[in-house]
C-alpha cells in the first residue's frame, strides 16, 4: 500500500506554498504601508518596520528556495538580485515593489502548477518504503528492528515538517539537530499540530527509544504495529 499518491501530495504541498505565499505577499504589503520617503526619495522604516523587513527577507528567500529546490531557480534568483538592491536598511520604494511581485508570481505559477518540487515527493517514497520495511522485520519476527526503523521515520519526518514551516533544526552554531521532544514542542508550539499529537508523538518516540536500549520488555509487537499505523497516518495529515 502506497502511503499517499503523487498526485495527494502535490496538491498538499501547493496549498501549503499558497498560503504561505499569500502571508509573506500580505506582510510585505504591510511592510511598504508603514514606510515612508525620506529626502534622498528612498524608503525609511521605524526601528520594528527594520526588523520585520529583515524577517520578511529571510522568510521569502527561504520558502523560494524550498519551493524551488534549486538556489539557482528564477523566482529566488530574481528576488535575491532585487533584494541586494538596498541601502543599509533603506531601499528605493521600487525595490520592494518588485520584491513582493516576484513573489506574487511565484504564486500565480504554483496555482498554475507550474511551480513545483519534487524534493518532497522523494522524502515520501524514502518514508514509504522505510515503513514497509518496519512492516517486513515486524512480520518476520523482529519487533525492535521493525520499532527503530520505524522511529527513524518518525525522526526524519519530524525534521522535514520543521524545515518546511520555517522552524531551527539546529541550534544556532550547532550542527547536532535539536532533541526530537525539542522540536516536538517546537511544532506544537507553533500550532502545526496540538497538544494531544505532540503527546502521540513522545509515546512514539519512547517506543523507538526502548527498543534502540533493549528495553523489549517495555513494548509489545502490538505497540509495535500500533506504532507503524500511527506514522501512517501522521505522515498522511502532516508530511
Amino acid at each position: 500500500m502506497r502511503l499517499y499518491n503523487d498526485l495527494a501530495l502535490e496538491k498538499n504541498m501547493s496549498q501549503k506554498f499558497q498560503t504561505r505565499l499569500e502571508h509573506l505577499i500580505s506582510q510585505g504589503e504591510q511592510i511598504s504601508a508603514q514606510s515612508y520617503q525620506n529626502t534622498n526619495g528612498y524608503m525609511s522604516f521605524s526601528q520594528e518596520s527594520k526588523d520585520l523587513y529583515v524577517q520578511w527577507i529571510f522568510s521569502s528567500k527561504s520558502l523560494l528556495k524550498l519551493i524551488s529546490d534549486n538556489k539557482k531557480a528564477i523566482h529566488f534568483e530574481l528576488f535575491d538580485s532585487a533584494g541586494k538592491k538596498t541601502h543599509s536598511m533603506e531601499t528605493d520604494p521600487l525595490v520592494l515593489r518588485r520584491l513582493i511581485s516576484i513573489l506574487r508570481a511565484t504564486l500565480d505559477d504554483i496555482n498554475s502548477g507550474c511551480l513545483i518540487s519534487f524534493k518532497q515527493l522523494i522524502q515520501a517514497d524514502v518514508f514509504d518504503n522505510e515503513l514497509e520495511q518496519a512492516k517486513h522485520f515486524l512480520e518476520s519476527g523482529y519487533p525492535v528492528a521493525a520499532a527503530v526503523t520505524a522511529g527513524v521515520v518518525l525522526e526524519s519526518s519530524i525534521k522535514e515538517i520543521c524545515k518546511n514551516n520555517g522552524i531551527d533544526v539546529y541550534p544556532p552554531g550547532s550542527t547536532k539537530p535539536k532533541k526530537l521532544d525539542v522540536l516536538n514542542a517546537a511544532l506544537k508550539n507553533a500550532g502545526i499540530y496540538n497538544i494531544l499529537q505532540q503527546k502521540k508523538i513522545t509515546a512514539l518516540a519512547d517506543i523507538r527509544n526502548n527498543a534502540a536500549h533493549g528495553n523489549t520488555n517495555q513494548f509489545t509487537i502490538e505497540d509495535v504495529k500500533d506504532m507503524i499505523r500511527d506514522i501512517e497516518r501522521f505522515l498522511l495529515e502532516f508530511a
